[in-house]
Formats: structure tokens, sequence, C-alpha cells
């Protein structure tokens, strides 16, 4: 198990004086780590993880602020595998340091992580290694969401990325994104070092540029593209661009994404993709209805 650093700072020289507990986990890398679930975690540098690390549902991992100068920190390096015991309705949950909504406080924490970027990549899959599939995430503030370099055949699937400067992406390595949300971002999805980049039933909301594309390759399958101002290069089939999100979707709980009662795009698209991916699809909802609240 990796080395872990506890943080327990308390303040207040008396029983009957206000006082402050914080009570999380500094995690600064290991081997065959396990981040589990109802425990904070903070990563305020790079952070290298070894052997099959595994993150269960429930686990709030928190990033400091990135780098100024973007030089590479923090995130959590993956060199092996990666192994999600999430659910659909117990994510794992990966956000700022300055988010004080989930999880314990960090020390410093502000409570507002505004329009700051944390994590410079919440996860990167690094290096040759076995493929991976990471599922039930929900990445926010950070400066890369999702990424993967130099590995082949890495999966995204099941998560949503919210305000993030780019939220998924390979250098050299393939990479497949799957009924994934991004919200608020700069660039959706990247490829660089002629990385392919498959993307299905992707919802693309809020952004400046759809993708970027460095010398990459795109094939996208029943992706919805609301309210991104650059669009150029998305290629693929049955997909939509949709100027404005009037009128798209509507929220419930605490969902922001949901379609319309009487959307012309349910029950919509192809059914050439992933096998799998069409099989979890029967078992989720794009219905505000159907949500007990």
């Amino acid at each position: 198990i990796g080395s872990l650093a506890q943080a327990r700072l308390r303040r207040g020289t008396a029983a009957k004086e206000p006082g402050v507990v914080f009570d999380y986990t500094t995690a600064n890398g290991g081997t065959d780590f396990v981040f589990e679930s109802d425990t904070t975690y903070y990563v305020s540098a790079n952070a290298y993880f070894y052997g099959t690390t595994k993150v269960e549902g429930g686990a709030i991992i928190k990033y400091a602020p990135v780098d100024p100068n973007l030089n590479g920190t923090p995130r959590i390096l993956v060199l092996g595998g990666l192994n999600c015991t999430t659910q659909p309705y117990r994510p794992a949950i990966c956000t700022a340091r300055d988010d004080d909504s989930v999880g314990e406080i960090i020390s410093g924490s502000t409570g507002n992580p505004g329009t700051n970027y944390y994590a410079f990549q919440a996860f990167l899959i690094w290096d040759s290694g076995s493929a991976v599939s990471a599922h039930d995430l929900r990445i926010s503030h950070a400066y890369y969401g999702f990424a993967a370099q130099y590995r082949q055949n890495v999966e995204l699937r099941n998560s949503q990325v919210i305000h993030s400067c780019y939220g998924a992406g390979s250098y050299v390595g393939s990479f497949a994104t799957r009924n994934v949300l991004f919200q608020n971002f700069v660039y959706g999805l990247a490829a660089g070092g002629g990385a392919p980049i498959i993307g299905e039933n992707l919802t693309l909301s809020q952004g400046t540029q759809a993708i970027l594309n460095d010398s990459g390759s795109f094939a996208l399958t029943n992706c919805l593209v609301v309210a991104v101002g650059a669009t150029n290069g998305i290629s693929g089939s049955n997909n939509e661009i949709v100027s404005t999100s009037n009128g798209v979707f509507q929220s419930a709980g605490g969902g922001n994404h949901y379609l319309t009662a009487d959307s012309q795009r349910r029950n919509a698209g192809s059914t050439n993709e992933n096998a799998s991916l069409l099989s979890e699809l029967k078992s989720r909802t794009n219905l505000s209805t159907q949500l007990a609240i």
C-alpha cells in the first residue's frame, strides 16, 4: 500500500471554544494503492502509482491549485492498472482543494474554487502497460480532466468532466470516451502524436472549442455538441451541433443535462458503436421524470 500522511489538525485551547478539525489523507503515491470509499484524499504534488490502483465509489480526491507556470503539478500518474469499483449513483469525485461542498475540508481551503484550476491532470494514464477502463468519475476544476500518454486502449466512460481547460485526450495512444458529459471547457477533446480518439454518446456543452487536433484523429458517434464556439473538425456519424442550450436540456435534482420531455433526440442515433456501451445505456436514463426527488 502506498505511503500516506495523515492530517489531523486541531485548533482550540479549551473544550468549550469553537474549533476546526481537518481529517483527510494526503496521497503521495504507492503500489496497489486503494482510494477508499467515504474517505477524502489530498493530492498536492505529482503522485506516482504502480501496480493496480483501485478507486472505490464514494472516494473523494481533492487537488492543490495547479502550478501557475503549468509545469505539470499536481496530478495522479497511473503507471500500472486502474480498477474502478465506482457505480452510477456512487461515483468517485475529483475536485478542488477549495471545494468544501463534498468530503473533508482541506487545510488552507478558501471554500470557493471559482474559475481556478487545481489538478494539472486529475488522472494521467502513463507509459506502456495494460488497457484501462475508468468509469463513473466526476472530475471538476481540473486543468486537464483525464489524459493518457503512450498507453494503448484507454477508456473513460459514464463520467462527467466539469469546468476544465482540457476535458480529456491522449498523446500517441488510442483513447475512447463513451457516455461522458463535458461541460464548461476550453477544449473538450484533444489528440496529439497520431492518437486516435473515439467518442460515443458524448455531450459537449458550453465550451470554446470542441476538439483540439494536433496530429491525431477523431471518430465521433451519437454526440451532442451544444453551445460550443468552434466545432470544426468534428467527424463521424449521427452527431448534432446546436448553437444554444435553450430548449435542449432541463434540470432535475443535481443534474442539469437531462433532455427535455419532448426532445426528438431521444431514441435516435446509430447502434453502430461499442456493444457493452449499448447494453449499459439501457439501464440509464436521460428522463428527469424517472428521478425520485
